[in-house]
C-alpha cells in the first residue's frame, strides 16, 4: 500500500457572482473533462475535494508521498490547457500562492494532538 499525505490549499475566486457560479458549474459531478481528472491521478493525487464559502475555496487532497506539486499538468493535451485557462480566468490568487494559484495551508490544530 502506498503511503500518502494530506494537503490543504486555499484560493479565492474573483468576487463576482457570475464567476463563482461558473466555477461551481464546471466543477459539478461529471463536468470536469476526463483528461483533467486522469492528469490529476497520474500526478499522484489519490483523492481531492474542493469546498467553497463565498469566494474562498479550500482544496483538501490526499497525495502520494512522491507527489511533486500541481504544476505537473500535461500541457500537450488541449483539454487540459483549456481547463487551466478557464479556471485561471475565474480565480484571484491569495498571498503565498504557487504558480498554479493555490496557497498551501498550515495546520494549526489537530484534535488527535490534544490531551
Amino acid at each position: 500500500m502506498t503511503n500518502s499525505k494530506r494537503l490543504c490549499l486555499a484560493l479565492d475566486l474573483r468576487d463576482d457572482a457570475a464567476a463563482i457560479a461558473e466555477y461551481d458549474r464546471i466543477h459539478a459531478a461529471g463536468a470536469v473533462p476526463a483528461p483533467v481528472n486522469a492528469n490529476l491521478r497520474s500526478a499522484g493525487i489519490i483523492d481531492m475535494e474542493i469546498w467553497r464559502v463565498a469566494n474562498r475555496l479550500v482544496m483538501i487532497c490526499e497525495v502520494t508521498e512522491t507527489f511533486d506539486g500541481f504544476g505537473q499538468a500535461d500541457h500537450s493535451n488541449a483539454e487540459i490547457r483549456a481547463w487551466d485557462v478557464l479556471t485561471s480566468s475565474l480565480q484571484s490568487p491569495i498571498d503565498g500562492a504557487d504558480a498554479v494559484g493555490w496557497a498551501e495551508m498550515r495546520r494549526v490544530y489537530n484534535l488527535a494532538d490534544q490531551a
